[in-house]
C-alpha cells in the first residue's frame, strides 16, 4: 500500500506529479501506477512480480502561475511610482515588447486530489484505477493592437484589430474508472511486453467563463474620423451555491460553496492509453487522453457586447456615446452550453542511458514526450509542447536527481528541477518546473511553479 501527495493531468500543457515536473513535466511513459491516472492508462499495469497490490493517493495540491508578459521589476519600473509620467519613445518601446504579438499572455493551473485507488486482485487479472480530481485552470490574453493603442495613441492612417482577445476559464471535477492489461508479454521478441489502458471519466462542471467570438476593427482616417464595429460574444455558467447574480435575475441566491456543492454542467470522457518495451531497452508510450465534452445547464448565460462607431464631430453627443458605451454588455438566459474536454494526443519515449553508457554511476532515465492538444480550452493549447527529462539515481540509497526541458504555451523555454528521495518505507520529490524564474523572479517573466510528493510504503511496492 503506498500512501501519498500526487497530481493528476488535464491538457497538453496541465501539470502532472511532482517527478515528472521536475523531468520537465515529461509522463507518456514514466508516470506509472498512480502517477499514470489522467496521463496514460496503460501504465497502471506495471507490476508482475506480485500476485496483488493496492495503492493510495491522500489529498494533495498542485498549482501554476504563469506569463509571458512583463516581469515583476518593469511592473514596478512603469507603474509603481506615486506619480504619472511621461514615457521616452524608448520607454515606450521597451513597454509595448512585453505585450507584442505572441506575448500578453496570463495562465494559471490548479489541481487538488482528494482520493486516488489503484488495485491489482492478481497477476493476470490486470489493474484498476479510480481517481477524483478538481481542476481549476484558465488565462487570458491581451492583444498587441489595444497595448499599441494605449501607447501610441490613435494614429490617423492605422486600423486596430482585437481579434485576439481571449479569456476562459473553469473549474471541473473529474471522477476517473480506468483498467490496464498486460496483452503480450514475449522475452525473446521485438516486443517485450505490450500493455493497453483505458479510463471513463464523468465530469461535473462548477463554473465556466469564455469569450466565444470577437469581430473588432477600428480604423481612424488621415481626417481623423474614427469608425468600425466591436462584438464579442461570451457565455458563463455558475453552480447555484455560488450565488452568482446576473443582471437579469428576479431572485438572490444564497452563497453556500463546499466540496459537494451543486454542478453546473456534467460531462463523460475517456483515455485510451497503450505502452510497450521494446528488446533494444527503449520504451514507448502513447495515449489520446480526455475525449469528450462537458453540457453546462445551470445559471447559463450569453453575454453580448456589440457597438458600430463612426465619430467626426466630438460635439455629437450620439457619437461620443458610441465610444463610450463601448464594452457595455448585455446578458440573457440560455437554455445550456456545451464545452469540449480538452482533448490531446501524447507520445513518450524512454531509455535507461546508464544499460548503454557504463561509465555512469548508477541509474540514469532519460525520456522524451510529444504533446499535442486538438483545442485551446483551458490547460489546452494546438502549440505542440516538447519535453525532454532526466532522473539520475547516482547512489544506492534511493537519492534522485530530476531536471528537463520543455516549452510552455507562451513559446517560452523552460528548465525543471527537482530531487527525490526513496527507501523502503517513503519516498519524497520536491521540485519546480521554472528553476530560474523561481531563482530569479524579477529578471525573467514570471512562472511561479512548485510540486511536492510525499508517499509512504506500507505493502507492496
Amino acid at each position: 500500500m503506498l500512501c501519498e501527495f500526487s497530481k493528476a493531468q488535464i491538457g497538453s500543457y496541465g501539470f502532472g506529479d511532482a517527478r515528472s515536473i521536475g523531468m520537465g513535466n515529461t509522463f507518456n511513459i514514466t508516470a506509472i501506477n498512480v502517477y499514470s491516472l489522467g496521463k496514460n492508462p496503460a501504465l497502471l499495469n506495471t507490476s508482475d512480480t506480485n500476485e496483488r497490490t493496492m495503492k493510495f493517493i491522500l489529498p494533495g495540491i498542485s498549482s501554476d502561475v504563469q506569463t509571458n508578459s512583463i516581469p515583476l521589476d518593469e511592473v514596478e519600473y512603469f507603474f509603481g511610482g506615486p506619480e504619472s509620467r511621461n514615457l521616452t519613445e524608448s520607454e515606450k518601446n521597451r513597454l509595448y515588447s512585453y505585450f507584442a504579438e505572441g506575448n500578453g499572455t496570463y495562465n494559471y493551473f490548479a489541481s487538488v486530489n482528494p482520493i486516488v485507488i489503484v488495485y491489482k486482485p492478481t497477476k493476470n487479472f490486470g489493474t484498476l484505477g479510480f481517481s477524483m480530481t478538481d481542476f481549476i485552470s484558465g488565462g487570458f490574453e491581451i492583444p498587441s493592437t489595444l497595448a499599441k493603442l494605449v501607447l501610441n495613441g490613435n494614429e490617423p492612417g492605422r486600423t486596430y484589430n482585437f481579434d485576439d482577445l481571449s479569456l476562459q476559464s473553469w473549474w471541473l471535477r473529474s471522477y476517473n474508472l480506468s483498467y490496464s492489461k498486460e496483452l503480450l508479454k514475449n522475452d525473446e521478441g521485438l516486443i517485450k511486453k505490450l500493455n493497453a489502458g483505458i479510463s471513463f471519466k464523468y465530469i461535473s462542471g462548477f463554473a465556466y467563463t469564455g469569450i466565444k467570438k470577437v469581430s473588432s476593427t477600428f480604423h481612424t482616417s488621415e481626417k481623423n474620423v474614427l469608425s468600425g464595429n466591436y462584438y464579442v460574444e461570451a457565455y458563463s455558467s455558475f453552480s447555484d451555491d455560488l450565488a452568482v447574480q446576473y443582471d437579469y435575475d428576479t431572485v438572490s441566491h444564497v452563497y453556500d460553496l463546499n466540496y459537494f456543492s451543486t454542478p453546473a454542467g456534467s460531462g463523460v470522457g475517456i483515455d485510451i492509453g497503450f505502452s510497450a518495451e521494446l528488446d533494444s531497452g527503449i520504451s514507448i508510450g502513447l495515449a489520446f487522453t480526455d475525449i469528450g465534452a462537458v453540457n453546462w445547464s445551470t445559471n447559463v448565460a450569453k453575454h453580448i457586447s456589440e457597438k458600430q462607431i463612426y465619430l467626426d464631430d466630438l460635439f455629437k453627443k450620439e457619437q461620443l456615446d458610441s465610444v463610450t458605451d463601448i464594452g457595455r454588455t448585455e446578458s440573457r438566459p440560455v437554455g445550456d452550453y456545451m464545452t469540449m474536454l480538452p482533448s490531446c494526443f501524447r507520445i513518450g519515449v524512454s531509455v535507461e542511458l546508464s544499460d548503454y553508457i557504463p561509465g555512469i554511476p548508477g541509474k540514469m532515465l532519460t525520456a522524451f514526450d510529444y504533446n499535442q492538444g486538438f483545442n485551446s480550452m483551458p490547460a489546452n493549447y494546438t502549440i505542440p509542447r516538447f519535453s525532454l527529462g532526466l532522473e539520475w539515481m547516482p547512489f544506492s540509497k534511493g537519492i534522485s536527481i530530476l531536471s528537463g526541458l520543455s516549452n510552455d504555451e507562451t513559446f517560452s523555454l523552460n528548465w525543471s528541477f527537482g530531487l527525490g528521495y526513496s527507501s523502503s518505507f517513503f519516498e519524497v520529490y520536491l521540485s519546480t518546473y521554472d528553476i530560474i524564474s523561481t531563482l530569479s523572479p524579477n529578471n525573467t517573466k514570471p512562472h511561479a511553479s512548485f510540486a511536492l510528493n510525499l508517499a509512504w510504503k506500507v505493502i507492496g511496492n
